[in-house]
């Protein structure tokens, strides 16, 4: 399995400990989606869906025979109120902090957060979270 996967896979299993009874605010463990295909309804929230998307690579700096990926992770979680979306990125932000070095990770680093409606008629909010998942391979693994 490469490190990229092996990061994945620990993702998932970490975003369904989001739970009240863990100590989060938000439930947002119970609808976890991978990649998600079609629109989130209402009756599955809270739901949190993520999507690892581009990675980086340097070279600099890197001792030699290894490549360090900087990897892009979108968390979107859907809720019904903008109070929520707020508790919603405090959770996700802990849970990654907390879990820093997820799947073999060198770090997890917040680069930005926003708020925003998703489907008015259904009164959907959206809190949208990208972190960089940094992490190091052997020359021609990911």
């Amino acid at each position: 399995m490469s490190q990229r996967q092996t990061i994945i896979t620990a993702l998932n299993a970490a975003c369904r400990t989001l739970k009240k009874s863990g100590g989060y605010n938000l439930d947002l463990g119970r609808n976890v989606i991978e990649w998600p295909t079609t629109p989130v309804e209402q009756w599955t929230l809270p739901a949190l869906a993520y999507m690892d998307k581009d990675a980086s690579i340097e070279r600099d700096g890197v001792e030699m025979g290894f490549h360090q990926h900087n990897l892009q992770l979108e968390v979107q979680a859907f809720v019904t109120t903008p109070e929520d979306a707020r508790k919603a990125i405090e959770d996700v932000t802990a849970l990654l902090w907390t879990n820093r070095n997820i799947g073999g990770a060198r770090w997890v680093s917040l680069e930005s957060h926003e708020i925003d409606q998703q489907q008015a008629e259904r009164r959907i909010v959206s809190a949208r979270m990208t972190f960089t998942v940094t992490y190091r391979t052997a020359l021609g693994a990911i």
